[in-house]
């Protein structure tokens, strides 16, 4: 799918920071982003989230996810766990996953593309770094990529 004029993506960002997800949303709408912005606290959470996804499909109701931000460090169910969960799901598999944290770690990045993450970015120390990512996740999501059909 194509993303036309008007249309938002639903974005679910993962993440334990709740402070982390207030500064993406002020620099998803400094760049007039255009999307929906979910949010859920934990791997357990996304994964009931998406679960709840399906259930409302099944009813007619699109509300799920076209981009999901993961974070790899949260306690419990952690991004990376929480990632293939989701690449092992037939039904959500084709979902884009793009894991967003403060590692840079060889490792984790090389673990992370291993489970299937479609994108790896380290999270910016300054905000208006934060602001250049979200400019260039815009043109690429939005103008350049074709993303999955939901429900298919």
């Amino acid at each position: 799918m194509k993303v036309s004029d008007g249309y938002k993506l639903k974005i679910l960002m993962v993440d334990d920071n709740e402070d982390d997800f207030e500064t993406v949303k002020r620099a998803a709408n400094k760049v007039d982003f255009p999307c929906e912005l979910h949010w859920c606290d934990s791997g357990e959470e996304c994964i009931n989230f998406l679960h709840n996804c399906l259930e409302d499909e099944k009813h007619g109701a699109s509300t799920m996810p076209n981009i999901i931000f993961m974070d790899i460090n949260m306690p419990g169910l952690d991004g990376k766990q929480t990632l293939m969960r989701i690449k092992q799901n037939k039904q959500l598999c084709a979902i884009p996953v793009l894991m967003f944290t403060t590692s840079a770690s060889e490792k984790d990045i090389n673990e992370c593309y291993g489970i299937g993450a479609n994108s790896y970015i380290t999270k910016p120390h300054s905000y208006n770094d934060l602001v250049k990512i979200f400019e260039v996740v815009d043109r690429y999501w939005m103008n350049v990529s074709s993303l999955p059909i939901s429900g298919s």
